[in-house]
């Protein structure tokens, strides 16, 4: 008899585990409506600005504040990245839609600001729902395109590259192989605003006159 009971306290604790890994989270986005696109105009060269925002990656000649300091600059050329690369890639709204149409020759010059890893998350607009509303962590590829206006004239759009919030942990079965819980609740969200922005920002110091 005790060893029936103590199996219904096992299922019962597993099934309550269970109920709470389902039941989400909620999150909320926090700051700035929701933009499809978010950019500013520089006056310089899609060249000369390319070839700046690649040396402060690379060189890193000033400390790039973070989660920049993190990231690595990346040319979207070669067999790595064809035309379609971002075919496959997760996009919640549909928000990378226009610039997966355009030309290749009109994203020829792009770069990828990228954490190599994955593993590496920062602070954005993304929030815990209700009174709490504490900050979720998030993480993305951020991809810099240029389109040029007048010869020293460029126009520079930012767009996220599967934007994800890790909301903390969940109890659940592993879906690789037997085994029960904790695993980290990661989600796919829309992009953020902050982030883009913050982007911009530092574009704005990197592309300033007589850097």
């Amino acid at each position: 008899m005790a060893l029936t009971r103590t199996r219904n306290v096992s299922i019962a604790v597993i099934a309550a585990a269970l109920q709470a890994g389902c039941s989400e989270t909620a999150i909320v986005r926090n700051g700035p409506p929701q933009q499809r696109v978010v950019a500013r105009s520089y006056g310089v060269t899609v060249a000369d600005a390319r070839t700046k925002i690649l040396n402060a990656f690379a060189k890193r000649p000033a400390p790039l504040p973070p989660p920049f300091s993190q990231l690595m600059a990346t040319e979207l050329t070669g067999p790595s990245y064809p035309a379609d690369w971002l075919v496959t890639y997760v996009d919640p709204g549909g928000f990378l839609d226009d610039y997966k149409r355009l030309a290749p020759a009109d994203r020829a010059h792009d770069l990828l600001l990228r954490e190599p890893t994955g593993d590496v998350y920062w602070l954005s607009d993304y929030a815990l729902a209700g009174d709490e509303g504490a900050p979720v962590k998030f993480h993305c590829g951020l991809i810099v395109h240029f389109v040029p206006h007048e010869p020293s004239f460029t126009e520079i759009q930012i767009y996220e590259m599967v934007p994800t919030v890790w909301v903390g942990e969940h109890w659940a079965f592993s879906k690789h192989g037997p085994g029960f819980g904790r695993y980290h609740d990661i989600r796919f969200v829309e992009p953020s605003v902050a982030d883009r922005v913050r982007t911009l920002d530092l574009l704005d110091r990197l592309l300033a006159p007589g850097r």
